[in-house]
């Protein structure tokens, strides 16, 4: 049976992935910060670092698409330990990111997990280092828009930070 505290670690453990993905979507470096120590490391196959950092790179490169969309599902967080406060997890991941190429749309497609372990330091629980595993990727042209009134709705880039 889960204990109240166990939950309530469970929940800001899921809150903390949440903010990372969001502030990669939204380009907010200091949203993926929040979720993330100031010493945490990240392993992204081509980047293999400090997690502040990555925040700082990805949000800029991410801005060269016109929407980017992260979706996480079957978060497992297992290991954890409420006393110590530590935690492991895993997160499968679908990542969308929409570019033009050529006056073609494209949609670069990713799947994947993220292998992770999480702290919690002065009552606040955070990513402390992620390995980003790839399963595979693809990439589909749009050649035909959904019938709908798209032009309507705001636009994925709408709430970027600048």
């Amino acid at each position: 049976m889960e204990t109240l505290e166990r939950l309530a670690a469970k929940d800001a453990i899921a809150d903390a992935t949440k903010r990372y993905s969001r502030g990669i979507d939204r380009c907010d470096a200091d949203l993926v910060k929040s979720a993330c120590h100031p010493d945490a490391t990240l392993d992204y196959g081509t980047f293999k670092g400090n997690a502040w950092e990555f925040a700082a790179a990805a949000t800029t490169s991410l801005r060269r698409y016109k929407a980017t969309m992260h979706s996480m599902t079957n978060h497992s967080i297992n290991d954890l330990d409420v006393v110590a406060g530590t935690a492991t997890g895993e997160i499968y991941v679908n990542a969308y990111h929409l570019r033009q190429d050529d006056g073609t749309q494209i949609v670069d497609w990713w799947w994947g997990r993220y292998l992770d372990q999480y702290t919690c330091r002065d009552g606040e629980w955070k990513i402390f280092h992620r390995i980003c595993v790839h399963e595979w990727t693809t990439q589909l042209p749009i050649e035909q828009a959904m019938p709908i009134a798209a032009h309507l709705f705001q636009p994925g880039s709408f709430d970027r930070k600048a």
